[in-house]
């Protein structure tokens, strides 16, 4: 439950870093 929306939000945000580098 939890843990697949932090998993999902974690690669989110490395998706987001790795798009503004």
């Amino acid at each position: 439950g939890i843990l697949f929306f932090e998993r999902m939000s974690q690669e989110v945000l490395d998706s987001i870093r790795q798009s503004l580098q």
